[in-house]
């Protein structure tokens, strides 16, 4: 089954997508934070279960700054949220807009190659947040658990 986004369900996600949204320019920290945490969390490919207070103790954020963060994530394109039912925590997985793919098979790829990619992700991200008529991030001003 392919989940659209160039890998097939199941599969671990490449270290190098991480690198990748790592290089955006227009990603904030937290969401760059979750995306990895997210990849982390998922075991063989299924999708991580920890809801967002879980999350957030694991990152010394709030849970409500981690579904914010969450929330831009999936509108953006870097996150799939599959409901499993009333009851059970939603199922999350990280994913790159296709614009933003390494080459088919590439596990490597040099600073500058990646860098490029970061900005095609940025243009994603700007397009998206054109879409929804918002300006910056909604990220901002994050409530940080002491």
């Amino acid at each position: 089954m392919s989940t659209g986004v160039g890998r097939r369900r199941g599969a671990r996600v490449p270290w190098l997508w991480v690198r990748i949204v790592r290089a955006s320019g227009e990603l904030t920290a937290l969401q760059k934070l979750i995306f990895d945490e997210q990849r982390g969390l998922t075991a063989g490919g299924r999708g991580a279960t920890a809801g967002a207070g879980k999350v957030g103790l694991r990152l010394g954020v709030s849970r409500e700054s981690v579904e914010v963060a969450r929330r831009e994530l999936l509108e953006f394109g870097l996150l799939h949220k599959l409901d499993l039912g009333q009851g059970r925590s939603a199922s999350w997985t990280v994913t790159l807009p296709q614009c933003a793919h390494p080459p088919v098979h590439c596990l490597k790829l040099c600073d500058d190659d990646v860098q490029g990619l970061g900005k095609k992700l940025d243009e994603h991200v700007r397009a998206k947040r054109a879409q929804r008529g918002v300006d910056g991030n909604a990220t901002q001003g994050l409530k940080v658990v002491s």
